[in-house]
C-alpha cells in the first residue's frame, strides 16, 4: 500500500458516536495525522455549512465534501473544486410528489436549507434535496421506485433503518436527493485531482451505504463495524464500531506507522 496522503472520512456513525458526539480522542489523532501531512477532508451527506462546521472542530482539512458529493470547496481560500446545480424542473419534480404523496421537503443550498410545501418557493442554487415522513411503508416504496419515478435525480442516502428493514415507530426516516450523477466518489475524484494526488495514495472511512461511492475511487476502503453490510462487503477493511474506538484506534494506527 503507498502511503497514505488524504483520508475521506464521513461524520455521522464514523466521526460520531452513538450520542452524535464526536470522542476528544479522535479529534487528538485527526490533528496527528494534519501535522504528519495527511489530510483528513470530511465527506458528508450533511449540507455545507454542518460539514464545514465539523472539519473545523476537529482541525481536519479547510477541504470538504458536502451533500453527498454535489458541492466539494476549500472553505479557506473560498474556492469551489466542483458544484453540481439541480435544475429547478427537477426540484419542482420531486416536491410534486411530496405533496402528494405527503412527506417532506427541505432543500439544501451552499449557504441554507429551506423547508418548503409550494413551488413558488423553490429557491435557486439547490444542490441537494431531504425529504422525510414517519411512515416506514411509504419510505421504503419510495426508494425501491423513485428512479422510475424522476430518473434524472437519484436517491444519495438513505435512513440506515430503511437499508436493514428495521421498523422505529414513531422517528422520522429520509432520503437525500442529489443529480443521478453526483455521489462522495464523484466528489472525491475532483479533490484528488485539485490536490494532485493518486488513487492509490487515497484512503476512505464511512458507514453507510452512501459511502459505497467512496470504496470505487480510493486505494483503501474502511467500513466501521457499525456500517451496512453493503458497505463492508465492498470495503478493503473492516474495524471496530463507533461505540468501541474503533476510528480513534484505526487512526492511531496510521498515526503510529507514517
Amino acid at each position: 500500500m503507498k502511503k497514505i496522503k488524504a483520508i475521506f472520512i464521513d461524520i455521522d456513525g464514523t466521526l460520531t458516536n452513538d450520542q452524535g458526539i464526536i470522542p476528544e480522542n479522535v479529534k487528538d489523532v485527526i490533528g496527528k495525522l494534519t501535522a504528519k501531512g495527511i489530510k483528513v477532508i470530511v465527506t458528508s451527506g450533511r449540507n455545507y455549512n454542518y460539514t464545514k462546521k465539523i472539519s473545523q472542530s476537529i482541525n481536519a482539512s479547510s477541504i470538504i465534501i458536502a451533500a453527498n458529493g454535489a458541492i466539494a470547496a476549500n472553505y479557506e481560500t473560498k474556492e469551489i473544486i466542483e458544484q453540481v446545480i439541480m435544475p429547478r424542473v427537477s426540484v419542482q419534480k420531486v416536491l410534486h410528489y411530496c405533496t402528494t404523496h405527503d412527506v417532506g421537503f427541505t432543500m439544501h443550498t451552499k449557504t441554507r436549507q429551506v423547508k418548503i410545501n409550494n413551488p413558488k418557493d423553490i429557491i435557486e442554487d439547490v444542490l441537494s434535496l431531504t425529504l422525510t415522513s414517519t411512515n416506514y411503508e411509504r419510505m421504503k416504496i419510495m426508494k425501491n421506485m423513485f428512479h422510475d419515478i424522476i430518473p434524472e435525480v437519484r436517491i444519495a442516502n438513505t435512513s440506515k433503518a430503511l437499508i436493514e428493514n428495521r421498523r422505529m415507530p414513531g422517528s422520522e426516516y429520509f432520503h437525500d436527493i442529489v443529480m443521478g450523477n453526483v455521489s462522495k466518489g464523484t466528489g472525491i475524484v475532483e479533490v484528488l485531482d485539485y490536490l494532485n494526488i493518486s488513487k492509490d495514495e487515497a484512503m476512505s472511512i464511512g458507514d453507510s451505504d452512501n459511502d459505497i461511492a467512496m470504496t470505487l475511487v480510493v486505494g483503501t476502503s474502511i467500513a466501521m463495524g457499525n456500517a451496512t453490510e453493503n458497505l463492508k462487503k465492498c470495503s478493503t477493511q473492516v474495524i471496530k464500531s463507533n461505540t468501541e474506538g474503533g476510528l480513534y484506534l484505526f487512526l492511531k494506527t496510521l498515526v503510529d506507522n507514517n
